[in-house]
């Protein structure tokens, strides 16, 4: 009979930490290689600032109120 419920306790559990690490493994396989810089248009390799004209990946926020 325990065996009977450790089966289903198997069949009905959610996905252990090692599925989560291994998602978010290949998670970071599949990021991006090249971008488009917003600023110059140029395909460039993934980084925080455009290696040609040296603006940021992301434009800055004003975060004034």
């Amino acid at each position: 009979m325990a065996g009977l419920w450790r089966g289903l306790r198997r069949l009905f559990a959610g996905p252990s930490f090692k599925d989560y690490l291994e998602d978010s493994a290949e998670a970071l396989k599949r990021q991006p290689v090249e971008m488009r810089c917003p600023a110059c248009g140029k395909v460039v390799p993934f980084q925080d600032r455009c290696p040609s004209c040296g603006s940021p990946r992301h434009p800055p926020v004003d975060e004034r109120v």
